[in-house]
């Protein structure tokens, strides 16, 4: 269901476009058709690295918009965007939303408040790497997975509505894939995660929350 937003609301009068699971919203160096509102679903927005890889940046949910820095600044679209999940868009042309975030003060704000979410999810990725173990690093991955996308369940836990794999994780924190796979079999067999046809779906927020706060308390 659509949020109920300003920015939500203009959307309605957009092309609503359908797209399957893993198929691809928008190639890297692609000059976008319009500004997409995701409806459903959740889209994934990475580049290939020069060995061929995935390098994954951000997860966009439900009542996001992309490609952001294209629709306001209209700079070069430099990333992939994949559907994670089924996904259902609305798409209006560039112009159009402009316009409206200039005429409208409630868009604009949240609009405001949209990318500043966006841009923290970036710094947060210049903060990870300062930690010094791959354990640490992919606690504070999770717990920003959990804290952004996750369906709380109760108990201080949440149910992630998209399939990670190892690959992905790794991607998004500058880890290898193995690395990631050692670590995250010690956290389920501590209880931090649990997983579900071999994909991470359920992150205990508190258990990782006071596994971070004890290391702060270390290092003081």
């Amino acid at each position: 269901m659509i949020i109920s937003t300003a920015i939500a609301e203009f959307f309605r009068s957009g092309k609503k476009i359908k797209y399957a699971k893993a198929e691809t919203i928008l190639n890297a160096g692609q000059n976008p058709d319009g500004v997409y509102y995701i409806s459903r679903g959740y889209v994934k927005a990475y580049n290939i690295t020069k060995d061929g890889n995935e390098h994954l940046f951000l997860i966009y949910k439900p009542g996001e918009i992309f490609p952001v820095r294209w629709a306001w600044m209209q700079r070069d679209n430099s990333s992939f965007y994949k559907a994670i999940t089924p996904v259902e868009v609305y798409r209006l042309p560039r112009k159009d939303f402009v316009s409206f975030i200039n005429s409208n003060h409630k868009a604009s704000l949240e609009f405001l408040n949209m990318v500043m979410k966006m841009f923290s999810i970036y710094i947060s990725r210049v903060d990870n790497l300062e930690f010094n173990n791959a354990r640490l690093r992919l606690i504070d991955r999770l717990l920003l997975l959990g804290k952004r996308i996750g369906i709380k369940t109760g108990d201080g836990k949440v149910k992630l509505p998209i399939s990670l794999t190892h690959s992905d994780i790794a991607s998004s924190i500058n880890l290898t894939r193995e690395t990631v796979s050692r670590e995250c079999q010690a956290l389920e067999n501590q209880g931090f995660i649990h997983y579900e046809k071999k994909h991470i779906m359920n992150i205990n927020l508190d258990k990782l929350d006071q596994e971070l706060y004890v290391h702060y308390e270390q290092m003081k």
